[in-house]
């Protein structure tokens, strides 16, 4: 049960990460990987580091970013963004991301979803318990 627990976070961003990644963006691999990373981590701080991988130059960036900002329940400032980069961004891929994770933010808000900060909570209870 435990390493079901722990496997969900670890290898679905990476199945997200398997499907995105080109060989030829290597300079922008490391990016790419945290951006997946952090996808389940609902902090503040992330979602601010995320938001600004929205803005990376390299689109398998922008991708990661958007896709991990989708993941769980986010600020409302995120969905502005989304909404930027839907009507803007060069990729067409980053602009479907986008609408795909804005559908399942605006998904948790109208569900009985945990709060980011409630979230948050858990996360570190769980830290807790794995020392």
């Amino acid at each position: 049960m435990a390493l079901q627990t722990f496997a969900g976070p670890v290898l679905g961003p990476m199945k997200m990460l398997q499907s995105t990644v080109k060989q030829d963006d290597s300079p922008a691999l490391p990016r790419v990987i945290a951006a997946y990373l952090l996808a389940n981590d609902p902090r503040d701080e992330t979602t601010r580091h995320l938001l600004a991988a929205t803005q990376d130059e390299n689109a398998n960036v922008r991708l990661a970013a958007v896709r991990s900002l989708g993941e769980v329940p986010r600020p409302s400032d995120v969905t502005q963004r989304l909404q930027a980069l839907i009507d803007g961004d060069s990729s067409i891929i980053v602009r479907y991301a986008a609408a795909a994770s804005l559908v399942r933010l605006q998904y948790f808000s109208q569900k009985d979803v945990k709060s980011p900060s409630a979230l948050t909570k858990d996360l570190d209870c769980q830290q807790e318990a794995l020392r």
